[in-house]
């Protein structure tokens, strides 16, 4: 999730969010356990997936973009994000996520945290 508005490099540039995989699977665990302080009270959320369009695909992976919005109810404070995401989605026991962007349109918002936004 870059900072920036033309995704720079995530390795050279600041980012909201840069999670690999294994930072991805403990960021999942910390949230299924009882330790999550930044979702206690758990959020309610609505998420709106639109405008998926698929690019040409290449040899055992393709690109898919879309629009998401996510409505966010917690602790009596409702928030909405926007973003378009960028997947690219590799052949490998079916289809998997290779690659995940998102760029929120509101980026330079305040945020109380960005959890919900797995």
């Amino acid at each position: 999730m870059p900072a920036g508005g033309a995704a720079p490099d995530p390795t050279r540039h600041v980012s909201l969010v840069y999670d690999d995989r294994q930072r991805l699977g403990l960021r999942v665990d910390r949230l299924q356990g009882s330790h999550a302080y930044a979702q206690d009270p758990p959020s309610r959320i609505c998420r709106i997936v639109t405008n998926v369009e698929m690019e040409e695909p290449a040899v055992g992976e393709v690109d898919v973009h879309s629009v998401l919005t996510i409505v966010e109810l917690r602790a009596g404070k409702q928030r909405l994000y926007a973003a378009r995401c960028r997947h690219r989605l590799r052949e490998q026991d079916g289809l998997k996520i290779a690659r995940k962007e998102v760029r929120l349109v509101n980026r330079d918002d305040v945020f109380d945290n960005l959890t919900l936004l797995l």
